[in-house]
């Protein structure tokens, strides 16, 4: 029995039991797949003791992703580059291994709506954890241009800095955003305390993508994006395509996605 946990705070809400159980059966593999609760100041404990119960590895969500980028011994490049992590793998040797699998998740999420993502332009907004794990395999993908807002922004220059070297990324205020955007992300906490985002109409098309990362409710940034004719996506296909990269890290495979969305976007509207 492949032994299996989601570490959190809160963890409840997780839906990764049942997508990887979904991906197991498709896969033919068997799994116990638990959530876990951690207290804040105790994650590292946390993740030792399901070591020591002879877990296989663990996915980590909010809040804990930089610490247990802090916590494994190796890093993937896609760890590595972001400074964060969404999984952990044990090894037999005692050590851990972390990895980053939130970009790709995204990444294969827009590109299965709209296609490729070359040549596109993106506005991205935000600048923590999930806009940096997104921007990153954005990049990857060889957009003509990333533009940063956040509502800091020195915090949106900083993570430019960061990245700048792999490709075109600019800066800007909401209010001085003037060109219409291929794909718009939002990767800030608005939709979760249903708050609204200063965006200009005219960065809008009708073949525009607005993406918010947050997922299984109408946020406000979806219902603006819908009222004014543009297309709109919630970040479940974002949750269930990183989880498939996790299968194929810890299996060797990567599962088929499009049925499991389907049953959990059909879980989720319940």
């Amino acid at each position: 029995m492949n032994k299996l946990a989601v570490i959190g705070n809160p963890v409840k809400h997780s839906l990764s039991p049942q997508i990887f159980t979904l991906f197991a059966k498709q896969m033919g593999v068997e799994i116990q797949y638990d959530k876990v609760f951690s207290e804040l100041k105790d994650f590292s404990h946390t993740v030792t003791n399901l070591r020591e119960q002879d877990y296989m590895g663990a996915n980590v969500t909010v809040p804990f992703k930089q610490e247990a980028f802090e916590f494994a011994d190796e890093h993937a490049p896609s760890a590595q580059a972001v400074g964060v992590a969404n999984v952990l793998i044990f090894q037999e040797d005692g050590s851990t291994i972390a990895h980053n699998t939130d970009g790709i998740g995204i990444v294969n999420d827009v590109s299965r709506q709209i296609g490729e993502i070359k040549d596109k332009s993106i506005l991205l907004l935000g600048a923590g954890g999930a806009a940096k794990g997104a921007l990153y395999s954005l990049l990857q993908q060889q957009p003509s241009k990333v533009t940063l807002v956040n509502r800091t922004a020195s915090r949106a220059v900083e993570l430019r800095e960061q990245f700048e070297q792999l490709g075109n990324i600019q800066t800007s205020s909401f209010e001085a955003l003037s060109q219409p955007c291929d794909i718009i992300i939002n990767a800030t906490s608005s939709g979760l305390h249903n708050t609204k985002l200063p965006i200009p109409i005219h960065v809008l098309t009708q073949q525009t993508l607005c993406y918010d990362m947050v997922y299984g409710k109408s946020t406000p940034f979806l219902q603006w994006a819908e009222e004014n004719g543009a297309q709109t996506s919630d970040g479940l296909g974002m949750l269930v395509e990183q989880a498939a990269e996790g299968c194929k890290i810890w299996f060797g495979e990567r599962p088929e996605t499009a049925t499991v969305l389907a049953a959990l976007a059909q879980l989720v509207s319940k």
